[in-house]
């Protein structure tokens, strides 16, 4: 994209406010994991990775390492079609598992891990897979407990990665 997704205009805000706002109205309070300097001006804590430039896998790491709560949402900031519907069903199915995390899983059989539940008991794992080097979600979600929720749709999971990506998402959800 050529420069930080999370802080591009999103209507009146931001895309990560446009989806912590979404997060928090289903499970509470959000903080983001990134650098606080850069995000000082968003009205949710940050919080520094652990191991920076250790991709999303330290990204989790990091958040597991500042939680207190059992369960954990994690939700990258460029899928802005992410509902709190799914969020729910994401709440739902946690309830009623005993595995470590709760991965959407779209009709094309793709893991969705970036938008998912990681119970704060899979931080050992986490850890002990990026001491070995993994870095991949792909690589290390089998080596959790990972129970999958099969998902109707892939749409909520896209994510905006190019600027013509982003400008179709603008032009068709949010730009007369």
């Amino acid at each position: 994209m050529g420069r930080d997704k999370a802080l591009m205009g999103y209507g009146d805000h931001t895309l990560v406010e446009h989806i912590a706002s979404i997060v928090e109205r289903v499970c509470g309070p959000v903080v983001l994991v990134g650098c606080p300097e850069r995000y000082r001006a968003l009205p949710y804590p940050a919080i520094e990775d652990v191991l920076p430039d250790h991709g999303p896998l330290g990204g989790i790491q990091t958040a597991l390492c500042a939680s207190k709560a059992e369960w954990n949402m994690v939700v990258a900031c460029d899928m802005p079609l992410i509902a709190e519907e799914l969020l729910e069903s994401l709440l739902e199915a946690a309830q009623q598992c005993g595995g470590d995390c709760v991965v959407p899983v779209s009709p094309g059989g793709h893991l969705q891990p970036l938008c998912a539940l990681y119970r704060r008991r899979c931080l050992g794992a986490v850890s002990a897979l990026l001491g070995r080097g993994v870095r991949k979600m792909r690589e290390a979600i089998p080596q959790l407990r990972a129970v999958p929720l099969p998902m109707p749709s892939a749409t909520p999971f896209q994510n905006l990665n190019t600027p013509e990506q982003w400008n179709a998402h603008r032009t068709a959800f949010w730009e007369p």
